[in-house]
């Protein structure tokens, strides 16, 4: 289902209607909310009919200024539970059955009135636990980053919007495709854009809709961007990577499946050894992991069950045991899904075991939301949105990056630079690899890390040392010794991390690499030699790469020299 919201500045000329429906061609949406239509109900609904909507509400306008207007299709039903001049509260029913509070907001333009709205807006939902969506313009900025051109946002006229976001605990749904919503349609030093068009959703509602995200769609009438809310993201499928779970962790034949995986027949070459018990482990762990998830479901199933009929009354010694049995399953059944979603919310600061499955689900939507790219701007201005041409033009950027400049001769450097490596510094770094300092890499390195394509992280290595110990061992010392990689083992995933919020342009991401495991432990295990001799290699002045020097004693030292040189031209 999808939910288009735009503040379209009337509906009374030809362009506004052409936009609107290009865009419900394009989007085809089950709910269409139009603020400050300007126009009377006779004249929207024969715009209605035009459209192909099937139902509708209106909020007259107050003369030439303001009306609301929402239309909907018969797949979805909506009650209408409230409304003024500046919202309709409703409650949406689908066919398949999801229901939900959804009130559709046009903020006062009057700053003297947005204390009210906002205070009345809170009151329509007394029960904060419900699902609840919010989209529309708001007429409000919430902070100075929502802003650019024109004079400082007044920190007093962000604060009725604050609170309401802090009393209700409603989430932000970020909208892909810009940052700011209105234009004032002036150019130069005159230019003002603002982020007054969002999506509020309680977290009940997020978690009911993972997948949901916001896009803004292009326009040509109105000053503000039409927003569309999909609330079950775009329907693009893609093959599953392996990954370990941590929650594996906690069953008790983990381990024997772990070696029933990795104990397969050698091969003659260490490498291509290594490779296939990776590739073995993987296949094995996944078909335990369908066959106990069925399982498990079905147990918890029966433990809840099993608690809800003791609960409540008084139990034998014999009842009084089965009870402190299953409550204490049950809470092995919780634990693992709070490891799992710890581990897929990427938050490293706060651990499992607090009861918080809750705050890393919320976490993880977050972070999905944040992170996918729905659309893109090419370098011509125009519009990427099919995936097969966001990656290729994304490929083609990157390439163009990092590829090596093959005019510049490096040979002629190496004259002038000065030999810095002495002979023991050189002994000391190519002696032999020894088990130790495999070893110590392997348990230096945080245990849920992001991993690379083969999909284990740390804890694996670190948890079943003894089962993996000999081949890792065995094939990061061949490396060392024949200077060899398997392909598969130097294969990397490239990752693009946002540079800001809500990313519109290639320049706004940053390519990061995940690397197989097997292969941080060889450059662990170099920086670990190499780490000696930094202080030594690398000049005072130049603040990186050594342990306790930090960017801004370089800070320091320009400042000082600046001063140095203002008195001495005194």
């Amino acid at each position: 289902m999808s939910i288009l919201a735009w503040n379209i500045r009337g509906v009374g000329n030809r362009k506004s209607v052409r936009a609107l429906q290009n865009s419900i061609f394009k989007i085809k949406p089950t709910v269409i909310f139009l603020s400050e239509t300007k126009q009377n109900k006779r004249y929207l609904e024969k715009i209605k009919m035009k459209m192909k909507m099937d139902c509708s509400f209106y909020v007259e306008p107050q003369g030439l200024a303001g009306g609301l207007a929402l239309w909907w299709k018969t797949e979805a039903d909506v009650t209408i539970l409230g409304y003024d001049q500046n919202l309709i509260d409703t409650k949406i029913r689908l066919q398949e059955g999801d229901s939900w509070y959804n009130t559709f907001i046009y903020g006062p333009p009057n700053k003297e009135n947005r204390q009210e709205f906002w205070k009345n807006l809170s009151k329509c939902r007394e029960n904060l636990q419900d699902k609840w969506v919010i989209i529309g313009d708001s007429n409000t900025v919430a902070c100075q980053e929502d802003k650019e051109g024109g004079n400082p946002v007044n920190p007093s006229e962000t604060k009725w919007y604050t609170d309401f976001i802090d009393s209700s605990g409603m989430i932000e749904v970020p909208i892909k495709g810009g940052k700011f919503s209105w234009y004032n349609q002036r150019g130069g030093e005159h230019a003002i854009l603002e982020k007054l068009d969002r999506i509020l959703c309680s977290p009940e509602w997020s978690f009911a809709f993972p997948k949901a995200m916001g896009v803004m769609e292009i326009t040509t009438a109105s000053d503000h961007t039409p927003i569309v809310l999909l609330t079950k993201g775009l329907s693009r499928k893609y093959k599953r990577d392996f990954r370990f779970e941590t929650k594996w962790l906690l069953e008790k034949d983990c381990s024997q499946t772990v070696d029933r995986g990795w104990n397969i027949a050698p091969g003659e070459r260490v490498m291509s050894r290594f490779r296939r018990k990776i590739h073995s482990t993987q296949n094995t762990l996944l078909k335990w992991n369908k066959e106990k998830m069925k399982k498990r479901n079905e147990r918890k199933q029966i433990l809840m069950d099993g608690l809800s009929k003791l609960q409540g009354r008084k139990l034998s010694e014999r009842e009084l045991e089965e009870y402190k049995r299953m409550k204490k399953e049950l809470d092995a059944e919780w634990e693992s899904e709070e490891r799992y979603w710890h581990q897929i919310s990427r938050v490293n600061w706060l651990k499992w075991g607090d009861k918080n499955t809750k705050f890393f689900h919320a976490t993880t939507i977050q972070h999905r939301r944040a992170n996918s790219i729905v659309k893109i701007k090419h370098e011509n201005g125009s519009w990427l949105e099919e995936p097969e041409e966001i990656a290729t033009y994304l490929l083609q950027h990157f390439q163009q990056v990092f590829m090596k400049d093959h005019s510049i001769d490096t040979c002629q450097l190496k004259d002038i630079i000065p030999r810095v490596v002495t002979t023991e510094m050189n002994t000391t770094l190519c002696k032999p690899i020894d088990e130790e300092e495999i070893k110590k890499a392997v348990f230096d390195m945080g245990a849920t890390k992001a991993p690379g394509p083969d999909g284990f992280p740390s804890c694996f290595y670190q948890t079943f040392w003894n089962t993996v110990k000999v081949d890792l061992i065995g094939m990061i010392t061949a490396f060392f010794k024949e200077g060899e990689l398997d392909p598969t083992i130097n294969k990397n995933n490239i990752v693009l991390i946002p540079k800001k919020a809500n990313p519109t342009e290639v320049s706004h991401l940053r390519p990061i690499s995940l690397c197989n495991f097997s292969l941080k432990v060889i450059t662990k295990v170099l920086a670990t030699r190499l780490k000696v001799f930094l202080p030594d290699l690398i000049p005072q002045y130049q603040s990186a790469f050594v342990k306790g020097r930090a960017i801004h004693d370089n800070i320091i030292l320009a400042n000082e020299a600046c001063h140095a040189i203002k008195r001495t031209r005194k």
